[in-house]
């Protein structure tokens, strides 16, 4: 009854609108934050003095509030307000309007994201975040602009931390995307994004979807490339899936990756290098030694960065497997020094690298660079490494070397989603454990107990 008295008291205001009063509100419906006079006078379509003169109105006839150099409209009366522009021809002109606004703004905010220091940008961003996502509701089939706001947003919500908007909004990019190569590039971005959110299971199936795009985009190049990046994703870091790709099907992908790309191409050789590292052997994260220095050798020969990352990692995990410790903990320096956080590409690397330089340094009885590292990780811009390992509570490991087990008293290690916290308390094996930190954490100790290293039986991580 209530609500029913409130929109006849806004339908009886509007009835004594005048028609350029009507015209003008129920254009501003499409914002739903705060909006400025020039964003107004875009979307309007009208100068922003005539604009200012009918807002003036519009707020003495209390339809529109004003504070602080800007002016919104309440839930209530926007919905209102909505309804009648839904009615009107001019409905899809005015959300046309409305869309390039959004992309204008969001543009400025990612183009002017280098020179922003620390978290200044972030108010900015969340001032205007909600009628960004707004602009692209309906926008779902190939169009320029609705693709550019979308991969535009898609880099803004990475960047400021939204880990779980970030590939969705990738996603929604290559859905508008205006051909089959643009739609790849952002599926492998959504892919990199969840793979940072700890998502295998999606990543995987992005970096598949990015490989079908590249074949219909006639880039056989790319498609071997998202290929062995899936077939990568699976042997690196298996613990983060639901269930394990089976050996079979990781080495069927390979097989199509090789297939697919050009061995010319240094970056297709050095992706398939690193991809055949972790399908030599049917055990996960047992790099052969053999493959895995092919593998470094031909990341160096591209001179990219995550690709070297990414080779000396396998390095990594075959000192863990062998108990080098001292060569666990100078790789992972190494690769440190390699990244610089500034797209979804190098986060994946910096937040796996990172996330384990704290442990290395501990294995390593380095102590006077284990607060340096640990640092890395609790004071980083880097989103990859903030948002997978910031919000995480401490928790305590109380490892075995004899047996090489570990019992995690936390119900969430790492805050990471899907770490399983019906096994808070369980002693588990480190080929049993599901999280990352539990895996790495056996490693730690069982590298440090063959090695004759102290094998810290406690510490606590973030």
């Amino acid at each position: 009854m209530r609500h029913r008295s409130l929109r006849g008291v806004i339908g009886w205001s509007h009835d004594l609108l005048t028609e350029d009063e009507r015209a003008v509100f129920r254009r501003l419906s499409v914002f739903v934050g705060d909006f400025d006079l020039p964003a107004m006078a875009a979307v309007i379509g009208v100068g922003v003095a005539e604009t200012a003169d009918v807002l003036g109105r519009l707020v003495d006839k209390s339809l529109v509030q004003h504070r602080d150099g800007s002016w919104r409209l309440l839930d209530t009366i926007r919905a209102f307000a909505a309804e009648r522009l839904a009615d009107e021809p001019e409905h899809t002109e005015v959300r046309r309007r409305y869309l390039r606004r959004a992309v204008d703004l969001a543009t400025d905010l990612a183009v002017g994201l280098a020179g922003r220091a620390g978290t200044a940008w972030h108010g900015e961003f969340d001032a205007v975040a909600g009628d960004l996502r707004a602009a692209l509701t309906g926008h779902e089939q190939p169009d320029a602009e609705a693709h550019r706001l979308a991969r535009t947003l898609g880099r803004l919500t990475f960047a400021r931390g939204y880990l779980w908007q970030a590939p969705d909004w990738y996603a929604h990019a290559a859905r508008c995307a205006p051909d089959a190569s643009e739609a790849a590039r952002d599926l492998a971005n959504a892919a990199d994004c969840a793979q940072v959110g700890n998502d295998a299971d999606r990543a995987f199936e992005w970096r598949l979807a990015a490989a079908d795009r590249a074949w219909d985009a006639g880039a056989g190049n790319a498609r071997a490339i998202a290929l062995a990046q899936a077939v990568e994703l699976t042997g690196r870091f298996p613990m983060a899936f639901r269930d394990e790709i089976p050996f079979e099907r990781r080495r069927a992908l390979l097989a199509e990756a090789t297939a697919a790309g050009g061995p010319d191409d240094p970056v297709v050789a050095a992706r398939l290098a690193c991809a055949a590292v972790w399908t030599a052997h049917p055990d996960t994260l047992r790099p052969e030694a053999g493959l895995t220095a092919a593998a470094v050798a031909a990341a160096h020969a591209t001179g990219d960065p995550v690709l070297i990352s990414a080779s000396l990692d396998a390095l990594r995990v075959a000192a863990i497997n062998d108990g080098r410790v001292a060569q666990w903990h100078r790789i992972a320096a190494e690769r440190l020094k390699l990244l610089a956080p500034h797209h979804p590409e190098h986060a994946v690397e910096i937040s796996d690298a990172r996330g384990l330089s704290s442990l290395t340094t501990v294995a390593a009885a380095d102590l006077p660079a284990a607060r340096p590292t640990a640092r890395l990780i609790s004071d980083a811009e880097c989103p990859a490494t903030a948002c997978t390992w910031r919000p995480a509570r401490p928790f305590l490991c109380s490892s075995c070397p004899a047996t090489s087990t570990t019992r995690c008293s936390s119900p969430r290690t790492c805050g990471l989603a899907g770490n399983a916290p019906a096994d808070r308390g369980r002693t588990l094996s480190g080929s049993q454990c599901r999280s990352p930190c539990w895996r790495m954490a056996c490693a730690v100790t069982a590298s440090a107990s063959r090695s004759g290293g102290p094998g810290p039986r406690r510490w606590v991580t973030r």
